[in-house]
């Protein structure tokens, strides 16, 4: 029987550069991964999650700050020192070995044959579910049978920490999501630490234990998933994150967290502020599509679930749109427009172009951001 898993490796990176001529593709980037951890680096291309990646590899060396593995400074360490596990977008499978072959082939650069090695093959096998696969090549594979075989190969030798590049990309879209569920059990069971490189919010937001969101190389907000989707630092995040409605807006009275603004259209609402925010202040509030009501005018007014404030604005509406699971609208009021996403199976009435319609906003769901 093959030795267990060992613990998953903690990650340091301490004022992290790396530049590309004159661009600075990596800025002072201060990062701790915990142990057993799956961390997402979320952003846009350029935002330099894939370059850090490449360092936490040892494909690149920083050009200042350290990177640390289990408080051991790996920065000058070559890629094939680091006993770590990589999974790219492209899957990088030697074409002219079987799946077998192409699992062995790790465990043999680290000395490890005989009965351990084909121990290990099957087990990380039908971990995988490629067991029926071993004597294929990767030609007669699919692209989901190849990306499991990749994410074997980094596996077999049981790494402490797993590197993954946009990994799931190539797949369509119901088998990536298959994947996702996957590769988050597998990590429960495993506590391998696991840094994963995506673009995609929904991929991060469905597997992390913690987001990076990366912003041109610095780090913007650092959170558990639902923490970073509700509560932004900014609106880079926000925006980000998924559908985000902005409000440009003057803030009056306060009483406790819940503040009182005035938006540039001249609608008084009620909105929530993570810290003090002095009155006459203009900045930006946020409200996401789906945590807007919507109601017939004139109907009955609903008690915010937590009791605080809540507003109720009339407009009408310009644009609806099936969309599978939700419709959604876009609402003209006054001068500015709101969209909004009501879950198809809810009992809440569907409506149509140039319906008019209220928007109850509760200030639970409305957000003051500090940029």
């Amino acid at each position: 029987m093959a030795a267990a898993s060992p613990r998953g490796a903690s990650v340091e990176l301490v004022a992290v550069t790396r530049t590309f001529g004159s661009v600075t593709a990596v800025d002072k980037l201060t990062l701790a991964v915990e142990a057993g951890e799956f961390l997402t680096l979320l952003g846009p291309s350029g935002s330099g999650k894939s370059t850090v990646l490449m360092l936490l590899a040892g494909f690149l060396e920083p050009g200042a700050g350290e990177i640390r593995v289990d408080g051991r400074n790996i920065s000058r360490v070559p890629a094939h020192r680091r006993n770590q596990g990589v999974v790219f977008q492209n899957y990088a499978l030697f074409p002219h070995m079987t799946v077998r072959e192409n699992l062995a082939y790790p465990l043999a650069a680290r000395g490890i044959g005989g009965a351990q090695r084909d121990a290990l093959i099957v087990r990380t096998g039908e971990r995988v579910h490629i067991q029926e696969l071993l004597d294929r090549y990767p030609h007669q594979l699919s692209g989901g049978q190849q990306q499991r075989v990749a994410l074997a190969r980094a596996l077999v030798f049981q790494p402490p920490l797993l590197l993954m590049d946009e990994s799931l990309s190539a797949l369509d879209r119901n088998l990536r999501e298959e994947m996702q569920y996957e590769l988050k059990e597998l990590h429960h069971q495993l506590r391998t630490t696991i840094i994963f490189v995506t673009h995609d919010q929904g991929e991060a937001l469905t597997m992390s234990d913690r987001v990076a969101v990366l912003q041109a190389g610095s780090l913007a907000q650092l959170g558990r998933p639902r923490e970073i989707y509700e509560r932004p630092v900014n609106s880079f995040v926000a925006r980000f994150l998924g559908d985000t409605n902005f409000l440009d807006a003057t803030v009056g009275g306060s009483s406790g967290d819940i503040v009182e603004i005035k938006t540039s259209a001249g609608y008084c609402l009620f909105a929530s502020a993570t810290e003090a925010t002095p009155a006459g202040r203009k900045l930006r509030a946020m409200v996401r599509p789906e945590a807007l009501e919507l109601l017939a005018p004139g109907g009955m007014d609903q008690p915010s679930p937590d009791g605080t404030s809540a507003t109720r604005l009339t407009g009408r509406i310009d644009r609806a749109v099936f969309v599978g699971g939700f419709h959604r609208y876009w609402i003209r009021i006054g001068d500015s427009e709101l969209c909004a996403k009501v879950p198809t199976m809810t009992r809440q009435r569907v409506f149509g172009v140039g319906d008019a319609v209220d928007v109850v906003i509760h200030a639970k769901d409305l957000l003051l951001l500090q940029d």
